[in-house]
């Protein structure tokens, strides 16, 4: 199989999210070429595309689709229309999942098969169940886009398994841009806020626990076994769960390389061993995330404070964030909010 073509290190996106951003384009009479580099271009048109390209180049593509389209809701409406067996392997699970919850716990473990600049933070408080998708690699034009479509493809993806007449309790959108709040509200059909810090679904803990089928047991391990195999033939597959790994506990606060090891099934040092063989190591992976989170809340409406920008990177001091903020940006917040 050819995994990865010429796509080099960084987190992945499966060819099958590229397919289905150009016959979207289409409707908007946007061609690859105007999309995609031309070696892709060509090997698409060829039929030999490689199963997985640079995820930096889908976010990219997803970005100037809108533009070109003149319409800022086309990753959210691309999502709407899109073939959700269409997106990889990860489809193979389709009718042996037993509930959302199962669903969720199978993304966690493989959304890197689908797009590795995806990660998934799952919180429950009593009786309700907050499901957050973060984007671990900032495009060079943002990730509305991304991110917008994802929300649409999670909803769609737990009402596959609840039934299409089912609706969450609120959605949290990470951005502050209404217009066509009316498009939002008919594709996701739930309660909206727009402005959050982050993109996120509620939903009641009994609707995120129902079991909904029992699919036969050979079926389900011989689907497991797949997958896995797929994973592990991926190159550094493990950095990208790493970098997915660091970015969910930074929106949790507790993050530290033994918890990280841990949640991965690893030991600290055999996990730094593993990501230096690779050209990396933790604390750059760490930094890396902590300035996409920086970005991203720079480039957000309204702009965050100090304290919480100092949360959500995860630190517990905002001295300790301002420095951050001078080392790696030149100037504290208040002078980058005035740009």
């Amino acid at each position: 199989m050819d995994q990865q073509g010429d796509a080099g290190a960084g987190p992945l996106a499966h060819i099958g999210s590229i397919i289905q951003l150009v016959d979207h384009a289409r409707r908007y009479a946007i061609g690859p070429e105007d999309l995609l580099d031309q070696a892709l271009v060509e090997a698409l048109a060829e039929g030999r595309a490689p199963d997985y390209v640079p995820a930096s180049d889908l976010i990219d593509a997803l970005e100037s689709a809108a533009h070109l389209a003149r319409n800022p809701m086309f990753g959210l409406e691309s999502s709407a229309c899109a073939d959700l067996h269409g997106f990889g392997p990860l489809s193979k699970l389709t009718g042996t999942l037993t509930s959302v919850s199962d669903a969720l716990r199978q993304s966690e473990r493989y959304m890197h098969l689908v797009n590795g600049a995806l990660a998934t933070r799952i919180e429950r408080y009593d009786d309700v169940v907050r499901i957050e998708r973060v984007c671990v690699l900032p495009g060079s034009r943002g990730n509305r886009q991304l991110m917008d479509g994802a929300i649409v493809l999670l909803v769609r993806a737990m009402r596959a398994i609840l039934g299409e007449d089912w609706s969450p309790g609120t959605i949290e959108i990470g951005h502050n841009d209404r217009q066509g709040r009316e498009t939002y509200q008919r594709m996701l059909r739930a309660p909206l806020v727009f402005g959050s810090a982050s993109y996120a679904v509620e939903l009641p803990a009994a609707d995120f626990d129902r079991i909904v089928s029992v699919p036969e047991r050979t079926q389900r391990l011989d689907h497991d076994r797949a997958l896995a195999s797929i994973a592990h033939a991926l190159p550094d597959a493990l950095v990208t769960r790493v970098r997915q790994k660091v970015r969910e506990q930074l929106a949790s606060g507790a993050l530290s390389l033994a918890q990280t090891a841990h949640s991965l099934g690893k030991a600290p040092r055999s996990l730094q061993r593993h990501l230096r063989e690779h050209g990396s190591n933790y604390g750059a992976i760490v930094l890396e995330q902590r300035l996409a989170i920086a970005h991203e809340c720079l480039a957000s409406e309204p702009r965050p404070t100090l304290p919480e920008l100092t949360s959500r990177l995860a630190y517990e001091d905002i001295s300790v964030a301002s420095r951050f903020l001078r080392a790696h940006f030149g100037q504290g917040l208040r002078a980058l909010n005035r740009h």
